[in-house]
């Protein structure tokens, strides 16, 4: 029997306050990458660590996947978005810098090494 929407309310408004436990085989890691996958019914968020190799040379180590249908990643995304605009309250604006191959990418599109496409570069 499908709840109905007074119901539906009633259990949904109650999702914090269920008890949790961790699995067996849970684990913690850090990441500092994610790469995002997408279908037409899920999206991945695929998980890394991301620094040099020995050889250095910049390494991914993919540490997990996570899948999770739209509505699901939607709510992912307020959840994070109220926490950071909490954080950023309490401690300032975080800055993210723009990554090297952000910068490469930009200048790839423009024709033109490190110049951002649609900008007239300057004449001396």
């Amino acid at each position: 029997m499908k709840p109905g929407n007074e119901e539906y309310k009633e259990i949904t408004g109650k999702i914090s306050e269920a008890k949790t436990e961790q699995s067996e085989d849970y684990v913690e890691f850090y990441a500092n990458h994610c790469v995002i996958v997408k279908t037409p019914w899920d999206i991945h968020l695929r998980f890394s660590q991301m620094g040099l190799s020995q050889a250095l040379e910049l390494r991914a180590v993919n540490k997990a996947t996570v899948i999770m249908t739209y509505p699901h990643a939607k709510a992912l995304l307020n959840v994070l978005s109220r926490q950071i605009e909490e954080y950023e309250r309490a401690n300032g604006e975080i800055r993210v810098p723009a990554l090297p191959l952000q910068e490469a990418s930009k200048a790839k599109n423009s024709g033109t090494p490190g110049r951002i496409k649609g900008k007239k570069a300057k004449s001396s």
